[in-house]
Formats: C-alpha cells, sequence, structure tokens
C-alpha cells in the first residue's frame, strides 16, 4: 500500500508520529459522539427536569470516558509494539486496513449517519430551498445541532441549582458592612474632592466613589473573588484610605501610582493584574473626568477611547473571567470542584 498523500514528503519518524496521533485522535471522537448521544435520545422529551439530565449524563461520561481509555490504551499499546518498527507504508496499510479496532470513531459516525440518513435537515431541501434559508437566516438545525443545545440547557439548569446550594451556605451579608461603609464614604468624601482639587485641580466623578463604596462592602467571599480576577484598587485610590498623605520628600503626589507610558490625561485607579494592565480615569480637559481608559503598560500599544465608569470596567473584567472559566469548562464535561467553586463566586461578584 502506498502512503496516504497527506503523508508522503514526511521522514519515517514523522509517519510513524502522524498515525499514532490519528489513532489517539479518533478515540476523542468516539468518546464525544457516544457522550452527545446521551442527548441525542432526549431531543424529543420535556424539559421537567434539566437538572436531573445533567447529573444523569455525568455518569454517562464517567463510563464512556473509562470505557474510551480502555480502548486507547490498548490501541496505543498494540500500536508501539508491533506497528512502530514497521516501514511507513507497512505501517499505514495496518492501521488504515482496520477500521473496526483503530478508528472506532470514524466507525461510530458512520453508523450514526447510517442509521440516522435524516439527521441533517439540509438533505430533505432542495438546493433552491437551502439557499434561500441560508439567505434568510432560517437554516433548520440538525438533530444533532439540537442535542448539543439540550446540553447546554441542562448544564445550565444544574449550575443554576448548584449555584442556588453554594450561596446557601454562606451567611447572609451583614448589613451593618453596608451602612458603615456608606458612613465611610459621607464622612471622607469631602477632604478627598478638596485633595485632587487642590493638588490636582481636578473634579472626581461620582462613579468613583461608588467605585469605593462597592470595595469597602465586599464580604470575605466576594473579596476573594475579585481578587482571584486580578483587579485591585491602586494608584489614587490609596488616598482615599488617608486624604492627607503626604508624598514622599521630594516627589510630586501627582505621579503617585503612574506608570512609565501613562499620558498626562491619565489618572490610575484599578491594577488589572497581568502585563501591567491598569485602568485609570481620563481627563480630557484637565479638569472633568470623560470616562475610564485601560492599557497594558508593558506591551505597549493604544489607550483607546475612555468610556463608561468604574463599576463597569470591573463588571467587564469579571464578564471577562467567566468567559475564560466557561472555555477551560468546556460544554460536555462535568465541571470540576474547584472550578465550580472559581464560577460561582464570579457569579456572585458579578450579581453584587
Amino acid at each position: 500500500m502506498a502512503l496516504p498523500r497527506w503523508l508522503e514528503g514526511k521522514s519515517d519518524e514523522e509517519v510513524i508520529s502522524a498515525l499514532r496521533a490519528e489513532v489517539d485522535n479518533d478515540h476523542d471522537r468516539l468518546a464525544d459522539r457516544e457522550k452527545l448521544a446521551f442527548f441525542y435520545e432526549l431531543v424529543d422529551e420535556s424539559e421537567e427536569d434539566l437538572a436531573g439530565e445533567w447529573d444523569a449524563y455525568c455518569r454517562h461520561v464517567s463510563l464512556v470516558d473509562e470505557r474510551v481509555s480502555q480502548l486507547r490504551s490498548v490501541a496505543l499499546a498494540w500500536f508501539d509494539r508491533e506497528v512502530v518498527p514497521l516501514p511507513p507504508a507497512d505501517a499505514a496499510a495496518v492501521v488504515y486496513g482496520d477500521d473496526d479496532f483503530w478508528f472506532p470513531g470514524f466507525v461510530a459516525d458512520r453508523r450514526h449517519g447510517d442509521r440516522n440518513p435524516t439527521d441533517d435537515p439540509w438533505s430533505e431541501l432542495t438546493p433552491e430551498e437551502q439557499i434561500l434559508k441560508a439567505i434568510f437566516g432560517t437554516r433548520p438545525a440538525s438533530r444533532s445541532e439540537l442535542a448539543g443545545e439540550r446540553r447546554c440547557a441542562a448544564r445550565g439548569a444544574a449550575e443554576g441549582r448548584d449555584y442556588a446550594v453554594w450561596r446557601s451556605t454562606y451567611q447572609p451579608p451583614d448589613p451593618t458592612v453596608r451602612l458603615a461603609a456608606e458612613s465611610r464614604v459621607a464622612r471622607d468624601r469631602a477632604a478627598i474632592e478638596r485633595r485632587f482639587a487642590d493638588d490636582w485641580g481636578i473634579e472626581l466623578p461620582d462613579s468613583i466613589f461608588r467605585y469605593w463604596l462597592f470595595l469597602l462592602s465586599l464580604g470575605p467571599v466576594k473579596q476573594r473573588a475579585l481578587h482571584d480576577t486580578g483587579l485591585r484598587p491602586y494608584g489614587i485610590m490609596d488616598l482615599f484610605d488617608d486624604a492627607v498623605c503626604p508624598p514622599r520628600e521630594g516627589l510630586d503626589v501627582r505621579v503617585h501610582g503612574r506608570y512609565y507610558r501613562d499620558p498626562p490625561e491619565f489618572l490610575t485607579f484599578m491594577h488589572g493584574g497581568t502585563d501591567g494592565l491598569h485602568f485609570g480615569l481620563w481627563y480630557d480637559d484637565g479638569r472633568t473626568c470623560a470616562g475610564v481608559a485601560s492599557y497594558y503598560n508593558n506591551d505597549g500599544g493604544g489607550v483607546g477611547l475612555p468610556s463608561g465608569t468604574p463599576l463597569e470596567a470591573v463588571r467587564e473584567q469579571i464578564e471577562w473571567c467567566q468567559a475564560h472559566l466557561d472555555s477551560e469548562a468546556g460544554e460536555d464535561e462535568p465541571i470540576a470542584a474547584n472550578l465550580a467553586e472559581e464560577r460561582f463566586g464570579l457569579r456572585a461578584l458579578r450579581e453584587f
């Protein structure tokens, strides 16, 4: 047997490595097919207990992973023992000569297609109908796509249920913390505003005091969640704790918290945790805040247009972290306990 075209021109070692990787990856394909099959059968059922479906699916995933792991181990062990010593063409002949053993994922997909010839509703449409549906955005969903949507809905329901349980394990926020925070902001605001008017010649916006109130009102769980985002008050926020704090001898207080590339309109109030990311109030006219800007000091690049408020900047970072955790968790796998805890903390912080 001649080598497949995609393997031509590769060294012997590269051919063997590529064949092994193909066998390995096909077992991932098998796992994906068998996992999705759980919801494929539920597409037409009522959605009375989506959270329970997710629990059952997690048990199903565990069984699939165990079975596929065994098949993978047997196949790769056989490959290493019997196929690796062969010349590339002979190795390819062995591997491509037995799909059932080497490529169970490919076989499972083919059998699924044979059993479900109408899985793709496009197959029942004329070419003209397909064009019209594509143009007007009315492409029908396949049963496999509906199964994927059902899986996402079940996971969301289970996470919502578990989040409610998680929240119930914590004491409700102590109202005295919020009252104390409000009292402190009301007490110290005038002195802080005078300090910045005298030394910077600027007017602080209401939004920076709402940001300060937010920080002062956080309980331990939300403080930890905020810490995990990498965000922390910085720069001018130090003077909110002590409005009369003098600068170090010989320094102008206006350089406090400034980064090397900060333009003069930029007044840092929050550090972003990575690569010099920081956020600042932006003063176009030197006196009135026009919004919030940010940039990565270590990476250079532009500051961008100022917009929004400090709390909107915090919310955007929280949501970015949530999206990142979503990508780590994956759509089809049970969420690890430590990852769920981090996701719940971010969710509580976002709600707050």
